[in-house]
């Protein structure tokens, strides 16, 4: 894949990507780099796709200077919840991640991925992909080529064996973790042994873990816990996807889930969420209907 500087011009029409050519100076911006220290006015030099240097710098003969007085420098950002794994093959310029300041991205999420990750991944390759990306092979997934039609109950010991192996292969192959959607099917109906299984699959390999809670409304503690759980058997990084409090009945109770998360690192588990960038969400209605009753007017009241 191309290569393209780890950093971003925010504000700027357009995110500069450098090649493999003469220094890049970014002069008179300000730069957050990610660090959590404060902003600080200083020069960035790229070359080869690389930041070289971040400071005081003289320019040299041959090197492009860009003024950039105004605006952030800031590192390429990650966007840890991406569905472009099909967008990236039709188009590899990726522009409206790219726009963003977005320079790897994280495909496969909600248990949902492509399979087996080496064939898709050489398709990107051969594509030249403008971004970054890492790929996690999704629990839906798997469960669906070893379960196939059969997959509304727990998964047997056998089967458990053999989704295991296909995760550990996916890693070898490139995968960066373990993804799940458990309110969608067929995750909807795996038990937490069977994820914790697969979890340690990935965690043999380094993988993370990361999911779309069991439940985002009234279950969402013992969802939460769930998660941390399996991170803590597994012994993996836990990201929980778009963290919310789903509906009108939980708003308000933000301070738990944040009590949750604090109190699983602080008993040594790597749990982290992410959220939308916006005050909205949007899924299919199945989850609206946990018992999956569709034709009962209780259920779905």
């Amino acid at each position: 894949m191309k290569r393209v500087a780890a950093f971003a011009l925010c504000l700027l029409p357009v995110v500069v990507a450098v090649h493999a050519q003469d220094r890049l100076i970014l002069s008179g911006g300000l730069v957050v780099d990610g660090s959590g220290s404060p902003p600080r006015r200083a020069g960035v030099a790229v070359r080869d796709g690389f930041v070289e240097a971040v400071g005081t710098i003289q320019p040299q003969p041959g090197d492009r200077v860009l003024d950039v007085s105004g605006k952030i420098v800031a590192p390429g950002f990650v966007d840890i919840h991406n569905h472009s794994r099909n967008g990236l093959l039709t188009e590899p310029s990726a522009l409206s991640q790219i726009s963003q300041g977005i320079t790897t991205i994280v495909i496969g999420p909600d248990g949902s991925s492509p399979f087996p990750p080496a064939d898709y991944l050489e398709q990107l390759g051969a594509k030249g992909t403008a971004v970054n990306t890492a790929l996690l092979v999704g629990h839906g997934t798997i469960r669906s080529l070893i379960l196939g039609d059969s997959y509304k109950r727990p998964a047997t010991r056998a089967e458990i064996e053999a989704m295991s192996a296909l995760v550990e292969a996916a890693m070898e192959q490139g995968a960066f973790g373990l993804s799940s959607g458990l309110e969608y099917d067929p995750g909807f109906y795996s038990a937490t042994d069977e994820l914790i299984a697969l979890a340690r699959a990935a965690a043999r390999r380094g993988g993370i873990y990361m999911s779309h809670i069991r439940d985002e409304e009234e279950g969402f503690i013992d969802a939460l816990q769930e998660a941390i759980e399996i991170g803590r058997q597994a012994r993996l990084a836990v990201q929980i996807s778009h963290l919310k409090l789903g509906n009108r009945r939980v708003w308000g109770r933000t301070a738990e889930v944040l009590d949750l998360i604090g109190r699983g690192r602080r008993q040594g588990v790597d749990v982290m969420a992410d959220a939308y960038p916006y005050n909205a969400w949007a899924s299919g209605l199945s989850i609206l209907v946990p018992s999956r009753e569709f034709d009962s007017a209780e259920a779905v009241r």
